[in-house]
């Protein structure tokens, strides 16, 4: 059974590791959505989206994932003083690279203060991984808002 998406509808879909949710925020309904046992993520996220959703107008969607890399990084407020945005993404993709495995320059990066203050919660993908999930959500008349790890609360 598909999940009827009113226009403009915005999800939140969170892709666990054996299940997937979708809270549907102008409904107010959370909802289970069938996903495929194995796959990459973004294979994954068109299977969810094709078969679990009928989308009646362009649809705006915040993707909770388990396959991100995630890691709080420790920076004082004296660290980021001074800093613009680009620059503090660049601080930390080169702190979590030895980590991640993604080379700075392949990589998107987001992050979020994390709970205890002098910290930020980062997440990571690979250009073409990132690339991938924005296509194949475009495929199923989908924008991509952000990507977050499930359970972490970093802002991409």
């Amino acid at each position: 059974m598909k999940i009827n998406c009113k226009k403009n509808e915005q999800i939140i879909l969170e892709l666990g590791r054996t299940e997937a949710w979708a809270y549907l925020a102008k409904e107010g309904k959370l909802v289970q959505v069938e996903r495929p046992a194995s796959g990459t993520q973004a294979e994954v996220l068109g299977a969810v989206l094709a078969n679990g959703f009928a989308i009646e107008k362009k649809a705006e969607l915040i993707l909770l994932g388990s396959d991100c890399f995630c890691q709080e990084v420790m920076l004082s407020a004296a660290q980021r003083e001074g800093l613009s945005k680009k620059e503090l993404k660049s601080v930390l993709a080169y702190e979590v690279e030895p980590f991640s495995g993604n080379a700075p320059d392949a990589c998107v990066l987001g992050f979020a203060p994390a709970g205890n203050g002098a910290g930020l919660a980062v997440i990571e993908l690979g250009v073409a991984e990132y690339g991938e999930l924005v296509r194949v959500a475009r495929g199923q008349a989908v924008e991509l808002k952000a990507i977050m790890q499930a359970g972490a609360g970093a802002a991409s």
